[in-house]
Parts: structure tokens; C-alpha cells; sequence
């Protein structure tokens, strides 16, 4: 019997960005996910310092505190030519209320 296995390539597809939530908080993640062959590269670029993060998931940090758009971007190479996938989502991003120092 001759077996042959088949490995069919394709650009990103599929984007998936989650959780899809209102609101989000210091320390909370987001994560984009994408399907493809070979498996896709993803980065998250900030829309307004146009900074890249080479990681699927985005750290949200208390300097993004405010509306924030983010970039979400999946990359394979097929053949020499590179493809890529994006989505762009617009966040909310709720500080944490402190009460160090007061005596209430």
C-alpha cells in the first residue's frame, strides 16, 4: 500500500480576536488567533505610536488606560510571496482605583 501525505498551504485566514469584552483592565489579555500553512506569524501593533508587539497575546498595561486601537496581524510565506491577515480593534481600558494612603 503507498501512503502519501498531503500538506496543503494557505495564507492567514480566520483572524479570531478574544475575549471581546467592553471593557478591559490593567493586567487583562487579549489574544488574536489565525489559521494557516505554514503556521502564521501574529503581532499586535498600537495604532497611535505605531509600537509592535511580536506576540499573539497583548498585555494590557496601566499606561493604556483610555480608547486604544490595536492592530492584530497574522504573516506566513507560501513560495517567496508573503500574505497577511488583519483586523483592527478598538479598546476601552479601565485603571484600577486606589486606596494606598487614605484612612477612611
Amino acid at each position: 500500500m503507498i501512503h502519501f501525505d498531503l500538506f496543503l498551504q494557505g495564507p492567514p485566514s480566520g483572524l479570531s480576536i478574544s475575549p471581546q469584552q467592553e471593557v478591559y483592565h490593567p493586567g487583562d489579555t487579549i489574544t488574536c488567533t489565525a489559521e494557516g500553512n505554514p503556521e502564521p506569524s501574529i503581532e499586535w501593533t498600537d495604532a497611535f505610536n505605531n509600537t509592535v508587539e511580536d506576540s499573539a497575546t497583548l498585555m494590557i498595561t496601566s499606561a493604556m488606560v483610555g480608547t486604544q486601537t490595536f492592530a492584530c496581524r497574522a504573516r506566513n510565506t507560501i513560495r517567496g510571496e508573503t500574505y497577511t491577515a488583519e483586523a483592527t480593534v478598538t479598546i476601552s481600558v479601565q485603571g484600577v482605583l486606589s486606596t494606598l494612603g487614605n484612612d477612611f
